[in-house]
């Protein structure tokens, strides 16, 4: 099939029809108002009845989104856990009209059902998976509904949908272009046996039929609204909303301040080995538009960490429906002042045969990146309050894998639970980001409790809480993440499990306006050890956190950064976290109340609260030392002041240093990193 980049990159709304045109200005401001909210509220129905019938935990923790498209494929209305898969709909779409609407061997009938999931045809990796149904009225087309979600298989050669050392595609599993996969308001019988025969578990091949019937469900209510109002009002409304979103986007990028806000993002790991890398970036604001410039990216990596412009388009509307236009409707009118840039044959725009799969794993960070420029560009604009640290993108939290389980049953997806979705939350100029509070890529998605888990895979938790020293330092403390730890428990088979990162060193959620990166953590192995005694001897203290982990002297274990190559047994288990925010402001400026609240409820250490926030405080009854405190913080302003040097003469003694050429074997030329 043909990679076509004009449709992965044609986003920007289509030209309106004659009878979009005709009816959008008869729409009273009343009327648009209601009925829009009623777009939106046939897809937040569709959304819960996906959550209640979908299997995969990712669903269930809502994952997952659904939205209504017009007939020529740009984006209305949306109900979401996860932004990023609807803002990839659009493209499949604009593909099936071009290539096969007048194929008479595919068409687009009533009752059809297309999928997708590559990311050359506008996907994000191959997880994430896309139910797409049109929708006809009196034979004509009107509009699609997408409905999708991140499931736990692909048929790759890992369990779990990730393969983080693979070097082509080809390891990756299950890749599906727009293909029809139903027809008469049913999934094609020999589809579904091809898809399942593709697949190691149940779940995957269920929430097809699953997202379909939302899809279905979607398109019985969007009718109702076509009879009773009529089909030049249901499709000028949609066609007014794309303008009133496109305008007032446009609109809010032209009152920000014109100018170049750079960064550089650096990542150290390429699947099993250390190997240093480099993104920068460029954002360029002028008037209206505002471009996003990736043209200076090291070389593609030998691993599943690369990407397309496209993903980081879509990750980053993602997080701007979330803050900078978190008033706006969740629309394709969202993005007509944006335009992005990634020189072919780069990490950031990579050849069409690199594996992709950890395609967000290593687009997220770079988003990050954009996001200190937007926090730059935001800064003394009327929207100064939603300047925000970039949020925390997950670390080691995704643990995909799989085995027999306790029922007997071939389980795959998330073993343990999915503390992905409970990331730290950003900070702000007014106040600190929230712990274990969003996931980065979609901020109403939940994380489900540890019985779910303990139910589906055979997984024991010893706890789950918030891990210390995370959130990044500042005036406002960045959110921080949650962890866990459990231990396989009845598992009738050994078991794999998969975790992927992009970064073992350097934090890619870093803070803003002096405030520090937030932490990293590693993940902690539990081998060998004999469980039965400890939990029968009430003496012997069962850890109850990632540091105690570390500091028990009964528990086997190791810190590992890479894809564990032993599988696990029962009596093995896992401790993670995922990732926290960066901090907001200068450390030296935080209340000290605030500190030691920190400090009561676990989030902050004693350590951290005096060599971190200079805070001096009774050991015993945490009562804060006022004065010693000021004499702290001055003394360490004036350690920075004797330690600063002009910025010609540190970058001189800098570039003198240089990593290793085993590190800088796929970093490009250095120091730069720019292919």
């Amino acid at each position: 099939m043909p990679i076509d980049e004009e449709i992965i990159n044609r986003v920007h709304p289509e030209e309106p029809t004659e009878l979009e045109l005709e009816w959008m200005d008869k729409i009273a401001v009343d009327e648009f108002s209601v009925y829009l909210t009623k777009l939106e509220l046939i897809c937040e129905e569709a959304k819960q009845n996906m959550v209640m019938t979908g299997l995969s935990a990712a669903i269930q923790g809502m994952d997952c989104a659904v939205g209504l498209y017009t007939a020529a494929g740009d984006l209305v209305a949306a109900s979401v856990g996860t932004y990023l898969h609807i803002c990839t709909g659009q493209v499949p779409i604009k593909y099936i009209l071009k290539y096969y609407k007048d194929d008479p061997t595919v068409g687009i009938h009533d009752g059809d059902v297309f999928f997708c999931n590559d990311v050359l045809y506008g996907g994000f990796h191959n997880p994430d998976q896309l139910n797409i149904v049109p929708i006809l009225y009196e034979g004509q087309l009107i509009a699609w509904v997408v409905a999708a979600a991140h499931e736990p298989e692909t048929g790759a050669s890992e369990l779990g949908g990730y393969v983080p050392n693979a070097k082509s595609r080809y390891e990756e599993g299950f890749k599906a272009p727009p293909v029809k996969v139903g027809e008469n308001f049913h999934i094609r019988g020999d589809f579904f046996d091809f898809f399942c025969n593709m697949l190691r578990d149940k779940v995957t091949p269920h929430d097809m039929k699953a997202k379909t019937a939302c899809c279905f469900k979607m398109r019985e209510r969007l009718l109702e609204v076509v009879e009773q109002k009529g089909l030049g009002f249901f499709v000028g409304l949609m066609r007014k909303s794309l303008q009133v979103v496109a305008e007032g986007a446009k609109e809010r990028i032209a009152s920000l301040n014109d100018g170049t806000y750079r960064n550089v993002v650096f990542f150290d790991l390429q699947g099993d080995r250390e190997a240093l890398g480099c993104v920068h970036i460029a954002v360029i604001k002028k008037g209206d538009t505002l471009t996003v410039d990736l043209s200076g990216s090291s070389p593609p990596t030998e691993s599943f960490l690369n990407s397309k412009p496209h993903v980081v388009r879509g990750l980053l509307l993602g997080l701007m429906v979330q803050y900078l236009f978190a008033d706006f409707p969740v629309s394709t009118g969202l993005l007509v002042p944006f335009h992005f840039q990634a020189t072919t044959g780069t990490i950031m725009n990579a050849p069409n045969d690199r594996a992709m799969g950890g395609s967000m794993r290593i687009a997220a960070p770079v988003v990050n990146g954009i996001m200190v420029c937007l926090a730059k560009l935001m800064f003394d604009s009327e929207f100064h309050e939603r300047v925000v640290s970039p949020p925390g993108m997950t670390g080691v939290g995704v643990l995909p894998g799989g085995g027999i389980n306790q029922h007997g049953q071939i389980a795959v997806g998330f073993m343990g639970t999915v503390v992905i979705n409970a990331v730290g939350g950003p900070a702000t100029p007014y106040h600190d980001g929230m712990d274990a509070g969003i996931m980065w890529f979609a901020g109403l998605a939940d994380c489900l409790d540890v019985e779910h888990a303990e139910v589906q895979v055979p997984v024991l938790h010893l706890f789950r809480n918030i891990l210390m020293d995370q959130g990044g330092p500042g005036k406002f403390r960045g959110g921080a993440t949650i962890c866990h730890g459990h231990i396989f428990h009845n598992a009738m088979s050994p078991h794999k499990v998969i975790f992927n990162t992009a970064t073992s060193r350097m934090p890619y959620n870093p803070g803003i306006m002096g405030g520090y990166a937030a932490g990293l953590n590693p993940l902690l192995e539990i081998r060998n050890t004999n469980w039965q005694p400890i939990f029968e001897n009430p003496s012997k203290q069962i850890p109850t956190s990632y540091q105690g982990l570390l500091s028990s002297e009964q528990i086997a274990l190791r810190a590992s950064q890479f894809v564990p190559k032993d599988f696990f047994m029962n009596g093995d288990g896992l401790s993670s976290g995922s990732g926290s925010a960066g901090g907001y402001g200068d450390v030296l400026e935080r209340d000290p109340q605030l500190v030691m609240a920190d400090v009561l409820k676990q989030i902050v250490s004693p350590w951290a609260a005096r060599n971190v926030y200079q805070v001096a405080f009774n050991e015993d009854t945490f009562e804060i030392d006022y004065p010693e405190t000021e004499k702290l913080r001055a003394k360490e302003r004036a350690r920075r002041k004797k330690q600063g040097k002009p910025f010609h003469k540190f970058v001189k003694k800098w570039l003198e240093k240089k990593p290793s050429a085993e590190i800088l074997s796929s970093y490009g030329p250095w120091p730069d990193g720019i292919k």
